[in-house]
C-alpha cells in the first residue's frame, strides 16, 4: 500500500533514493608511472539503454609478500564518477603516490618493499595491474648500522625521516651486522671470562698468604 495512506506526515526518502540502477563496465584500465607517482586511467561506461546514473571508483592494493603479514586490501585511491547518460563513457584519472604503497615494520622503520603490487578496480582482482615499486626506506636511521645491530638485540630506536636503501635490502649490510653482534658477544664473553678469572686468583693469594702471630 502507498506509504502514506494517512496524510500524516511527509515522505523524506523515496523508495530506491540514491541507488543508481545503471550497469557500468570498466572497458579500459591502464597506468603509467610519473616520477613517484602512479598514473591510473579507468574508462569507465554506462551500458544501461534507458537509464542514466552515477557511480565511484575504488582502487585497492594487495601485496602477497612483506617481511610482515600484509593486509588483504588496502584502498589507494578513489574518485566519482558524475552522471553518464545510456551509453555514455567516461575516463577517470587517479593518481596515487608512490608512498601510498608504504607499510610500517615493527621496528617503526617505514618502509616500501620490490615484491609486487596488484591495483585493482573495486574489488574486481581478474581485472590487476601488477607495479613493481623499487624499495624505499623513509627513516635515515633504519639504514644504519647501528639499525642493524638494534634490529639483531630486539631493541630499536628509529626517529629520523628521510629516504634511503631498505636496510634489508642489502645482503652485505646484513652480514656485516651479524658478524659484529656476534663478534661483541664473544668480546663480552672473554672480558667476562677474564675478569673472574683474576678474581678467583686473588682471593686465593689472600687465603695462602702467610699471616703473623
Amino acid at each position: 500500500y502507498s506509504a502514506n495512506t494517512f496524510n500524516d506526515y511527509d515522505i523524506q526518502w523515496n523508495f530506491g533514493h540514491g541507488i543508481s540502477y545503471a550497469i557500468f563496465q570498466v572497458a579500459e584500465f591502464d597506468m603509467q608511472q610519473e616520477g613517484t607517482n602512479y598514473v591510473f586511467n579507468i574508462r569507465i561506461r554506462n551500458l544501461h539503454p534507458i537509464v542514466s546514473g552515477g557511480s565511484r571508483v575504488l582502487l585497492y592494493a594487495t601485496q602477497e609478500y612483506r617481511p610482515i603479514t600484509p593486509e588483504v586490501e588496502r584502498l589507494v585511491g578513489f574518485a566519482a564518477v558524475d552522471v553518464l547518460q545510456p551509453g555514455e563513457f567516461r575516463i577517470i584519472t587517479i593518481t596515487v603516490p608512490q608512498r601510498s604503497f608504504s607499510f610500517v615494520d615493527e621496528y617503526n622503520c617505514e618502509h616500501i618493499t620490490s615484491a609486487p603490487i596488484f591495483v585493482n578496480i573495486n574489488g574486481d582482482t581478474s581485472n590487476s595491474i601488477m607495479i613493481s615499486p623499487q624499495e624505499v626506506n623513509y627513516f635515515a636511521a633504519c639504514s644504519s648500522w647501528g639499525y642493524q645491530f638494534q634490529a639483531h638485540s630486539g631493541h630499536p630506536s628509529i626517529i629520523v625521516p628521510t629516504v634511503n636503501n631498505h636496510p634489508h635490502s642489502s645482503t652485505s649490510a646484513y652480514f656485516i651486522s651479524s658478524v659484529v653482534c656476534f663478534g661483541a658477544g664473544i668480546v663480552g664473553t672473554v672480558i667476562l671470562i677474564t675478569w673472574m678469572r683474576k678474581r678467583g686468583n686473588s682471593q686465593a693469594g689472600q687465603l695462602l698468604a702467610p699471616t703473623s702471630v
